[in-house]
């Protein structure tokens, strides 16, 4: 049911295109501190936990209006509950795979 929603509400092609700017300026700044990053460490960056707070921030710009990954304890909450949501997304439904049963089952 939350792929159905997403899908059709949250990830139809109207809504990603409406929200272009944002991953635009979202990936800027990323590209921005990865450049800060590897000047300061002349070498190698790991990148990993920065796309973990540009998709955070990107997701957070869109359905909240405003990031998160700069305030403290409210980051670490926001990211809890994303990480949530991803694996309640990556769940798979009966429903999903056999119609018929989504009606019976409820």
């Amino acid at each position: 049911m939350v792929r159905r929603i997403c899908v059709l509400h949250l990830l139809s092609l109207k809504r990603v295109q409406s929200f272009r700017y944002v991953r635009q300026e979202e990936a800027a700044l990323l590209v921005d501190k990865i450049r800060a990053a590897a000047v300061a460490a002349s070498g190698a960056v790991d990148v990993s936990q920065l796309v973990v707070n540009l998709t955070n921030d990107v997701i957070c710009r869109v359905a909240f209006g405003r990031k998160y990954s700069a305030q403290g304890g409210g980051a670490a909450k926001i990211q809890a509950t994303l990480a949530e949501l991803v694996a309640l997304l990556g769940t798979v439904e009966i429903g999903e795979f056999v119609p018929w049963l989504d009606g019976s089952i409820g």
